[in-house]
């Protein structure tokens, strides 16, 4: 096996190589490839093997359009290695190693009396991983002198009717709890996320979100989650999953609570399920435009930012800067966002360090937000810069301890797209906050 491959291995589940290949030459050029290949990986998941978290594809240096096509799939470029003897016809030849990277799919499992004894166990886990980043709040805190740390005791959660625990599980293997109660601060709410944890095993791999989905659809109502501000991933999490379930529509605040004298402030995330219900089946029969992303020359750039700037003056209030931003774009990398032969949305993308792009100016005209517009032309950017060999995308934007609404909803959409808050800045002459914002490919 070549070392470029065991490197790749998945670590938490198995690890699959495909070949791939259009049976009949009439069926080339019709777009069929990428969704196919999309949903093969997701039926052998689903079907044959629900520990199958990686695919292997292997494209031929000589061979761009496969390659182009399989990252359309979500396979990503990690190398390339040279066919070893076992290959026969193709050895010595070089050949690129791309990945997928699949979620595994996790059950939620109602917890009985006899499951209490195992959640508390894990529950010593749980307080070890929250100790990262609250263990010096209090000497509450402090590492136990047995070396065991101890948790609430979360019988009530199995003996009060109000209440609920979960099990979550992939197969037969254990991967965390959740645990809900309808205690709010809120006097509508009807559920409030009381304990949430996944092993550190699984964290980071997307089986968090995926549990936090089910349980909202199972349990329709006025949500609340609430955080410690001290549990800054934990808060960046809720926020991302919360923004993805919602569409963006939820709301936050900085709330005192009385159970807790060391820490009393808490963040307070709140949304409505049926609402998103209704949402969601409205969006379903809606007939879903075609977006085609496409790279533009520099006088195209200048004037569909003229254009959407003009579209959107909530966002773009400040001439002078507009016609700094007109100007900008022409040194820029820009791709442009179609739907029925008109552009609907730019990006605009500059290289200030060999390994990094920046994105410079972003927008989408109004009537064509909420389709995926936004998450399309940030996925085809982040595609287009890894060619250039660039490992991270980097944005600046209105930081959200002093935004309005309008700014909020551009933050929490690049939250959603996977970009993490670094630091705020405040450049010469402004008189606001900035916050830089990170995305690691």
């Amino acid at each position: 096996m070549p070392e470029l491959w065991r490197i790749h291995l998945s670590k938490t589940g198995k690890t699959y190589g495909i070949d791939f290949g259009i049976g009949h030459t009439k069926f080339l050029g019709k777009g069929l490839a990428a969704p196919t290949l999309q949903e093969f990986t997701k039926f052998f998941q689903n079907n044959i093997d629900p520990h199958a978290d990686t695919f292997f594809i292997d494209p031929d240096d000589n061979n761009p359009r496969a390659k182009h096509v399989y990252e359309k799939a979500g396979f990503k470029s990690v190398g390339k290695f040279k066919q070893q003897g076992r290959y026969h016809a193709f050895t010595g030849d070089e050949t690129y190693l791309m990945v997928k990277r699949m979620p595994l799919k996790p059950t939620v499992i109602q917890g009985t009396v006899s499951d209490y004894p195992t959640i508390q166990n894990m529950a010593r886990f749980y307080v070890y991983d929250m100790s990262r980043y609250c263990g010096f709040i209090s000497d509450e805190w402090n590492f136990p002198k047995d070396g065991l740390y101890e948790s609430h005791d979360f019988k009530k959660y199995f003996t009060d009717k109000t209440r609920e625990a979960f099990l979550v599980k992939i197969e037969d293997e254990l991967v965390g709890f959740v645990l809900l109660n309808k205690i709010g601060t809120l006097p509508d709410t009807k559920w409030n996320m009381g304990e949430f944890f996944i092993v550190a095993k699984f964290q980071g791999k997307g089986i968090a979100q995926d549990v936090t989905h089910q349980i909202w659809k199972t349990h329709p109502g006025k949500w609340e989650v609430s955080v410690i501000p001290e549990n800054d991933r934990a808060l960046n999490f809720w926020r991302k999953t919360i923004t993805h379930f919602t569409n963006g529509h939820y709301h936050e605040a900085i709330k005192e609570i009385d159970y807790d004298n060391s820490q009393p402030k808490r963040y307070i995330l709140s949304f409505d399920t049926n609402e998103q219900k209704l949402s969601h089946e409205n969006v379903q029969q809606q007939k879903p435009d075609k977006i085609e992303i496409e790279e533009i020359n520099q006088d195209q750039a200048e004037s569909l930012c003229r254009i959407i700037t003009q579209d959107l003056p909530e966002y773009f209030g400040i001439p002078s800067a507009n016609e700094q931003y007109f100007k900008g774009v022409r040194d820029c990398q820009n791709l442009a966002a179609k739907i029925d032969d008109q552009y609907v949305g730019l990006i605009s993308l500059n290289f200030p360090y060999e390994n990094n792009s920046n994105i410079y100016w972003m927008a989408v005209l109004r009537n064509y937000q909420n389709k995926g517009v936004g998450r399309q032309l940030i996925e085809q950017a982040c595609r287009f810069v890894r060619r250039r060999h660039v490992n991270s995308v980097t944005v600046e934007t209105l930081a959200p301890d002093q935004t309005d609404e309008n700014y909020l909803k551009t933050y929490r959409f690049y939250q959603s797209s996977g970009f993490k808050p670094l630091f705020n800045l405040k450049p010469a002459g402004y008189e606001w906050n900035m916050v830089y914002m990170v995305k690691e490919l």
